[in-house]
C-alpha cells in the first residue's frame, strides 16, 4: 500500500486524527504531512483543523475510501 492510500486507511473511520499520529502511523515526515493536509482541505477532500492539528475525511468522499480499502484487502 503507498503512502497516500495508508493516509486515507486512517482517514476511513470518519473521526478526528492528529497529524502526529498518522506521521507514525504511515512513517511520513511531519512536514511533508502537513502540506497534504492543507491540500486536501483546500479541494475539501478533509477536514484540517490547524488549532488541533488534527483531520478527518469529509463525510461525502468516505466511500471512495471504503471502495479502494476493500479492493487493497483482498
Amino acid at each position: 500500500m503507498n503512502k497516500l492510500d495508508e493516509f486515507f486507511a486512517v482517514l476511513r473511520d470518519g473521526r478526528w486524527h492528529s497529524l502526529n499520529e498518522i506521521a507514525q502511523i504511515i512513517n511520513v515526515e511531519y512536514g511533508k504531512l502537513i502540506e497534504v493536509a492543507r491540500l486536501f482541505a483546500k479541494a475539501n477532500i478533509i477536514q484540517f483543523d490547524e488549532e488541533l492539528n488534527s483531520v478527518r475525511i469529509c463525510e461525502e468522499w468516505v466511500f471512495l475510501i471504503e471502495e479502494n480499502c476493500d479492493k487493497i484487502s483482498h
